[in-house]
């Protein structure tokens, strides 16, 4: 190793976390052992231990004497768990839970120990994984995001190479590593812990000998919503701002899935029109009349989405506002409920829905800030059916940002941020961002595949239109606003390509 580079020591190895590592093996697994133990007896940190767990420890014991160092390696019966280790670890060593064909990068224990050392409060530390097939080459690199609380609730997903901290095992109460892990208290610890008590160490830290398991869905979490009780009893679940003007097919077809395709349906629909002229329109306007449920609110002038958003929300008697285009087309009766139940959770801010276009390809899976230079739709044109990277597409999860076309926000937090940028922002780039400022306050943005809903994009405004360069301006406000996060979307790994709208290597 080249002590220059990029793992040099920057605190004191002699002093670092000492990591346990713990595999469940069997006599048939001696040989991986043998390459297991060379590995870590090569590794640049020192302070480590391996700890093997088996009903053939005695036999293991005699075939592995010759293969570790003096008190660097341990083996318990399946009965004893790894109690012992638990019970006389300090609190701040680090342990992980090895599968049986795994590697260790060279690196791996420095960089979780520098980290470690840096972070001495945090409980959790996870890594990225990668795979070698069946001709030992690389392969299946599972990089993954920041801290994503509802993506690790659904596919676990950070267990894969978790470091923890011994004094959160002993809050926990370990008998032993595979008990938490089959209990699935481990993930249960992760949902539970702060933000702050668990980092994301964008490395790969275990390599697998074969390929390693996708992630797959263990939840669709869809929070139940909340009592509607005291002053907003008797009020609509959620007023649907519709900014229009003219289009009046599209605009019917999306009020027809809202009136008769919709559950529940005890919300209200304002319409915000910007100066329809066309008689189909007025006379649309004039056929929903009778309906208590449907506002119609005109405000004529020029083009200002963020304007008639806000006007819309200002005129909301709900406590939730659903943002609609009016080239939305309702294809289940259930979107709303998963979408209405994500941000009723106190720290959730935006929600955002499946988007797919006529043909059934994506439209809209979650934003990526930094995707071609400004933000995109991540894995746009994705089949339908496709499950997407880390099978993102199938549950819901953190992202940066989701499309105004169909935005969810409790109108007290809208109301807290100003609302959408109707200075800055009138045309361009204002929904996404709405979701950085609600992020700003602590309030995450959620994609929920659950509600899924056609998209005629761009019919109402045109492609041409929606790319003209006159909005340069905004572009350049949102750039020199959030800069920052456009350099790291921290649900997007900076490994993965920023060019293709297809999730890739960089």
């Amino acid at each position: 190793m080249d002590c220059a580079s990029l793992d040099a020591p920057r605190s004191d190895w002699s002093r670092g976390p000492r990591i346990h590592f713990v595999v469940f093996a069997s006599i048939g697994n001696v040989a991986w052992l043998r390459r297991l133990l060379a590995q870590l007896e090569a590794q640049v940190y020192p302070n480590w231990s391996l700890w093997v767990v088996s009903p053939d420890a005695v036999a293991l014991g005699e075939a592995l004497s010759a293969d570790a160092a003096p008190g660097r390696l341990h083996l318990r019966s399946s009965d004893d768990g790894v109690a012992t280790v638990c019970d006389t670890a300090s609190a701040d060593d680090l342990f992980c839970l090895l599968e049986v064909g795994c590697v260790l990068p060279f690196y791996a224990p420095a960089v979780v120990a520098e980290h470690a050392a840096a972070r001495p409060r945090t409980l959790f530390f996870y890594g990225d994984q990668d795979a070698l097939d069946g001709a030992g080459r690389y392969a299946d690199p599972r990089l993954y995001p920041a801290w994503s609380p509802a993506f690790a609730t659904a596919t676990d997903y950070a267990t894969s190479a978790l470091f923890v901290r011994g004094r959160c095992l002993a809050q926990l109460g370990a008998v032993s590593l595979g008990d938490l892990a089959r209990e699935r208290r481990l993930c249960d610890a992760l949902a539970s812990a702060a933000a702050e008590d668990i980092m994301h160490i964008r490395r790969v830290l275990v390599t697998r000998s074969s390929q390693p398991r996708r992630t797959e869905p263990t939840a669709s979490l869809s929070p139940a919503p909340p009592e509607v009780t005291g002053e907003m009893a008797g009020r609509p679940c959620a007023t649907m701002v519709i900014p229009s003007k003219d289009r009046p097919r599209l605009l019917a077809t999306c009020l027809r899935g809202l009136r008769e395709a919709t559950t529940p349906a005890d919300f209200e629909v304002v319409i915000v029109d910007n100066g329809s002229t066309d008689s189909e329109t007025l006379a649309l306007y004039d056929s929903l009349a009778g309906d208590h449920r449907v506002r119609v609110l005109h405000r004529p002038g020029p083009f200002n989405f963020s304007f008639l958003c806000n006007e819309g929300a200002h005129a909301a008697r709900a406590p939730v506002v659903v943002f609609l285009n009016n080239d939305i087309e309702i294809v289940d009766r259930q979107w709303l409920q998963p979408l209405l139940s994500w941000a009723a959770q106190p720290d959730v801010g935006a929600v955002g829905a499946k988007l797919l276009y006529p043909s059934g390809r994506l439209q809209h899976g979650g934003v990526v800030v930094g995707l071609a230079g400004s933000t995109g739709h991540i894995d746009r044109g994705a089949r339908r059916g496709e499950p997407g990277y880390l099978a993102r597409l199938t549950v819901p999860h953190e992202v940066s940002a989701v499309t105004g076309a169909c935005l969810v926000v409790q109108k007290k937090k809208f109301d807290a941020i100003g609302g959408f940028d109707a200075e800055h922002l009138p045309v361009e780039l204002n929904d996404i961002d709405l979701c950085l400022r609600l992020d700003a306050r602590g309030w995450r943005t959620i994609f929920t595949p659950q509600s899924v809903l056609i998209h005629h994009e761009s019919a109402s405004r045109g492609r041409s239109q929606a790319l003209s360069p006159k909005y340069e301006p905004e572009r350049t406000f949102f750039r020199s606003r959030w800069g920052a996060r456009l350099r790291d979307d921290p649900y997007f790994h900076p490994a993965l390509s920023l060019v293709s709208i297809r999730t890739a290597l960089g």
